[in-house]
């Protein structure tokens, strides 16, 4: 059962210090199996996965894009991912009821962004996204027990407009703003 392998693990105890993975991730365990890859990205050089289309959108979206989210920034902290090329159903025997993505996780060199506290930057990340067409001030108003100054003080050390929805926060300006209210703690 791949959701009882240590990724990390397995790679050191084959002797290597980095991988690639490959496969095709079975759908209905994408967002476990994504939790595992990413988890492992210290030895894994990159990953060539296939997924449903739809999270493949959402993995990969931009800022302003309404499949950015929650998959998205979690992602896109700890990789940079690449959309190779969709399949539609036809492709596969039996034909499925909806369409694949294989993408391309690279997890060389300087990471995109550095994650100074994962668990803080989650907190942000999943409070901003909670409310999702909301002001950031509103969706984030639940993390500082209703002290919206603190509030407006972190968003704008961290340089982010207050009357942004989340769907319009670039990936890295979250990270700011765990730091921003890391510093207050």
């Amino acid at each position: 059962d791949v959701q009882l392998v240590d990724l990390c693990e397995l790679v050191q105890t084959q002797g290597f210090s980095r991988a690639i993975l490959v496969g095709n991730l079975p759908y209905h365990i994408t967002g476990i199996l994504m939790r595992q890859i990413l988890s492992a990205r210290d030895v894994l050089s990159k990953a060539v996965i296939m997924v449903q289309r739809e999270v493949a959108r959402r993995i990969t979206a931009k800022p302003g894009n309404k499949d950015y989210g929650v998959l998205t920034t979690v992602t896109q902290i700890n990789c940079v991912p690449q959309l190779i090329f969709d399949l539609p159903p036809s492709y596969f025997e039996p034909p499925p009821k909806v369409h694949s993505s294989v993408l391309r996780l690279q997890f060389d060199g300087a990471p995109q962004f550095i994650v100074e506290d994962q668990d803080l930057f989650l907190k942000v990340v999943h409070a901003s996204f909670q409310q999702r067409r909301k002001m950031l001030r509103n969706t984030l108003r639940s993390l500082f027990d209703g002290n919206d100054d603190l509030l407006i003080e972190i968003l704008q050390e961290a340089g982010v407009d207050a009357t942004l929805r989340p769907e319009a926060v670039p990936v890295g300006q979250f990270e700011l703003i765990a730091r921003a209210w890391d510093k207050r703690r």
